[in-house]
């Protein structure tokens, strides 16, 4: 797996990144830095229902305050993620047969991400 700094310079030959990198306010700047991988795995501990511990998700956003927002694909729903949607759903199965069906956007503290290689 590629170190924090090897990942960012990669993505920094990208002019379009480099261009939005600068762009973005220094908190802003500060996440990008330490969180540069497209891919994590959220950590034991974690207190999420969707983006349960174990769950691999695609960072998407970063925010001044901190968090960032991630990705979390179908294929990638824990069955403790499908317990709280059921949960979130009512119970009532169309809902939720759909709601498994498609990504899922949530934020969450990067301290509970850890770099993942895909295809581990």
């Amino acid at each position: 797996m590629k170190t924090k700094g090897e990942q960012l310079a990669e993505n920094m030959k990208d002019p379009a990144y480099m261009s939005w990198y600068m762009s973005r306010p220094p908190a802003v700047k500060q996440l990008i830095i330490e969180y540069p991988y497209p891919f994590y795995k959220v950590k034991e501990g974690a207190p999420y229902g969707i983006s349960a511990p174990g769950t691999v998700v695609i960072l998407n956003s970063y925010r001044e305050t901190g968090e960032v927002s991630v990705i979390v694909p179908p294929e990638n729903l824990t069955e403790i993620a499908k317990a709280h949607i059921m949960r979130l759903t009512g119970g009532k199965e169309e809902k939720y047969k759909e709601a498994i069906t498609v990504s899922h956007l949530v934020v969450v503290e990067p301290q509970y991400l850890d770099p993942y290689e895909k295809g581990n």
